[in-house]
């Protein structure tokens, strides 16, 4: 059952809550040693949300919200070939085991050094981030940019899910997830979107996800580094394309 309604987040409630996706990011790493592949995936997470958020910035802020925006997007792709091999490494098990082992959880030397130089940058764009002046005026404008997105969203949906092509599909992704992250913020503060809108945007977001991993997973097959893992096993490759195909489906019938 949903909460009732509450009055439209404020300025205040915005920035608490894109701050706490930048705790979120810079705590990634420091509870284990050594640190963990879901610490990759916590902080780069916590960047889409805080990313999401700044979309929301008034007109007053845009510009150094766009600025943040595109250097949160820099130091999240630090991470996004170490967490680009560990899913092919988890997708090739689940698809081939028992002839695959499961990858490890545990960081090797080269990316925790990664994710530590991605932290320390981190710390730099949240003393910029807390340095910018907290908006005035009517919080309305953030109701309209969530609006924005949700247009956005729309004209980047596939019209044909078998036929749209990998690259149409991923955009439409990156839309949706801004979206959701919207979504879920929104929701918390007044109620809306309701917890069944939510739940649905979390379906099509997990299946999105899914249907990019098993696209990266072909492309990387292609490549030297890679290709020389299905030895074992090349059978995986028609699995993967199997599973795409059977996504695709499921994001028709659902999207």
């Amino acid at each position: 059952m949903n909460a009732k309604p509450r009055q439209i987040p404020d300025w205040n409630d915005w920035r608490r809550a894109i701050a706490a996706q930048f705790e979120k990011a810079l705590s990634a790493g420091t509870g284990s040693t050594p640190p963990e592949q879901e610490d990759i995936h916590r902080f780069r997470a916590a960047l889409k949300f805080a990313r999401a958020l700044l979309r929301l910035a008034p007109p007053t802020l845009s510009i150094d919200a766009d600025q943040l925006r595109r250097e949160l997007g820099k130091t999240a792709q630090r991470l996004a070939r170490i967490r680009e091999h560990y899913i092919y490494k988890e997708t090739l098990h689940s698809l081939g085991k028992p002839k695959f082992d499961e990858p490890s959880p545990l960081l090797t030397g080269k990316s925790v050094v990664t994710l530590l130089g991605a932290r320390i940058r981190l710390t730099e764009l949240k003393k910029q981030f807390d340095g910018l002046i907290l908006p005035e005026g009517d919080t309305d404008q953030l109701l309209q940019a969530h609006k924005h997105c949700k247009k956005r969203a729309r004209r980047r949906r596939p019209d044909n899910w078998n036929t749209a092509s990998a690259s149409a599909i991923h955009a439409y992704r990156s839309a949706l997830v801004v979206l959701w992250c919207q979504a879920v913020f929104l929701n918390e503060r007044t109620g809306y979107p309701r917890k069944s809108r939510l739940i649905k945007l979390n379906r099509l977001r997990g299946y999105l996800g899914e249907f990019n991993d098993l696209d990266q997973f072909l492309t990387l097959s292609k490549t030297k580094r890679f290709e020389t893992l299905l030895k074992h096993d090349a059978s995986v490759l028609s699995r993967a394309r199997s599973r795409k195909l059977a996504l695709r489906g499921k994001l028709a019938k659902l999207a």
